[in-house]
């Protein structure tokens, strides 16, 4: 389950970053940079879930049968924090990017908190 929890995720996050560097294509290149960068980090931090899915206990089948005899692992708990954790910090920066740039609009102030929330039902 943690391997497609972390894949789906990866594509969903590296979907809405390809999306704000095709909205802020030529005008806003410090986002494409942010953008680039945060897909970067969330790829290698889908590989390094992956990767402690699988090389976290041994034998790989004391993951799901905890009687094999001489079977250990490592502490899965902080593992769980640090990948919650980088996830967290993931989401916040996603949800963030695009803020400098709605508060920029030329709008009034309503609709610029109408597009804020918007872009922020994605955080509940």
């Amino acid at each position: 389950m943690q391997i497609l929890w972390a894949t789906s995720l990866l594509f969903t996050k590296a979907s809405i970053l390809l999306f704000y560097m095709r909205i802020f294509d030529v005008s806003v290149t410090w986002v494409r940079a942010v953008s680039r960068l945060a897909t970067v980090a969330i790829t290698l931090w889908c590989l390094s879930v992956i990767l402690c899915g699988f090389l976290l206990c041994r034998p790989f089948a004391f993951n799901w049968d905890q009687t094999i005899p001489g079977g250990r692992c490592g502490n899965q708990i902080l593992s769980y924090i640090l990948t919650g954790s980088f996830n967290i910090v993931t989401d916040v920066i996603v949800l963030c990017l695009p803020m400098p740039m709605v508060w920029r609009l030329q709008m009034p102030l309503p609709n610029k908190i109408a597009v804020t929330v918007i872009f922020a039902i994605g955080f509940w």
